[in-house]
């Protein structure tokens, strides 16, 4: 009877070494793999393919058997619990909360393949308390869909605000990065209700994925709508020039690129409202984008302009670019007709991007052009 018993205990034991044996080297594997993650996110995948293209660790783990990433949304619960009445976490406590996140607001998600490259372009100013709820809630969003993403926070110095031209902006950013599939254009004050919304793109039409907001009571307001959130294909955007870089101002942008799409021959794709949902999170009228009196002037010219006007005449001045632990921070100035603002007396608080006071978003230890480079002027165009 001893025996047995000692036999027994002995096999247990033998078993659970087996187990805890296996555990370590799986978490020996990952913590390898996010080596190599960290060395491909700082230096760029284009140039740099890290510890594996030299064949170290081949022997240990090899990237090419890792399986597809599904893109099937089905397996995950629908709806997303959003509270608004809720204080926003603190920026710290996100990004512990998002420990797989990298620098910059870049992920990867590191057991299989992701199907595409997202950027994800959020025009900004002056929302600190909006962007804290957007980082708490679309980072974990965005994982649950195995995407490979990055967040671009566009930071407007200067005059009035113009939403269009810093979706603009952003995209000729992203370019610096990676070649991405898809970009979401983002207001900072829609948040995700549903894990069903696929955040992709068509590889031809543009899709509107902010179909039903709770301030409209999930409707969409009027069949030509083209705004919130959208997604574009590199190409698509590009052959519809981008956005109007024209619209200083509240309103007008979107109406404007509807026309364009609808001139180019391409379609609005949308999901579902049962799928498509959003909650707002209220907020003031914003002092600096009062309604623009020369928008509806504008649309009836903007099909003329729509090849000059865009990212082939784009303008801009970088302030700086900042890699945060859960966004890239571009802040620019737009070279408004009258601009307010001069360069030499920027700051965060100017800036409405001091999420902790502790820690000035100007203190980051990521990339950063500032002093002598703060004066360079870029000249893009979609050439």
């Amino acid at each position: 009877m001893i025996f047995t018993q000692q036999a027994t205990m002995k096999k247990y034991k033998s078993t659970l070494y087996m187990v805890m044996s296996f555990y370590s080297f799986c978490m020996l594997i990952r913590f390898l793999y996010y080596l190599r993650l960290e060395e491909n996110v700082s230096v760029g995948e284009k140039n740099y393919r890290s510890l594996f293209e030299k064949g170290y660790l081949k022997l240990l783990f090899d990237l090419s058997k890792l399986r597809n990433c599904p893109g099937d949304l089905t397996h995950l619960s629908g709806p997303i619990s959003v509270r608004l009445n809720r204080n926003p976490h603190l920026l710290r406590k996100t990004e512990r909360e998002n420990h797989f996140v990298r620098k910059g607001g870049y992920y990867k998600p590191p057991w299989c393949k992701p199907l595409i490259k997202v950027a994800i372009v959020i025009p900004y100013r002056n929302r600190a308390t909006h962007l804290l709820y957007f980082l708490q809630y679309m980072h974990p969003a965005l994982q649950r869909q195995e995407l490979e993403y990055r967040i671009y926070i566009i930071n407007q110095v200067g005059d009035k605000f113009n939403r269009a031209k810093l979706f603009n902006v952003g995209y000729m950013e992203t370019l610096v990065d990676l070649n991405y599939d898809c970009y979401i254009f983002h207001d900072v004050d829609l948040i995700l209700e549903h894990n069903h919304l696929l955040y992709g793109c068509s590889p031809e039409n543009p899709r509107h994925l902010s179909v039903a907001i709770d301030k409209h009571d999930y409707q969409l307001l009027y069949p030509e709508l083209f705004g919130g959130v959208t997604s574009f294909s590199s190409n698509t955007f590009k052959k519809l020039n981008g956005y109007s870089n024209s619209y200083w101002g509240w309103g007008g942008e979107d109406d404007d690129m509807y026309n364009r799409i609808n001139k180019t021959g391409l379609k609005i794709e949308r999901e579902s409202t049962s799928i498509a949902r959003y909650r707002m999170i209220p907020h003031d009228s914003d002092p600096w984008n009062e309604p623009n009196p020369r928008r509806h002037k504008l649309l009836n010219s903007s099909i003329e302009r729509m090849h000059e006007d865009g990212l082939s005449n784009l303008q801009y001045i970088i302030i700086s670019r900042i890699e945060k632990k859960l966004y890239t921070n571009v802040t620019v100035n737009l070279m408004a007709p009258n601009i307010r603002y001069k360069i030499d007396d920027y700051n965060e608080t100017t800036a409405g991007l001091n999420l902790n006071q502790s820690e000035p978003l100007g203190q980051d230890s990521g990339k950063s052009n500032t002093g002598d480079q703060v004066e360079r002027i870029l000249l893009k165009g979609a050439a």
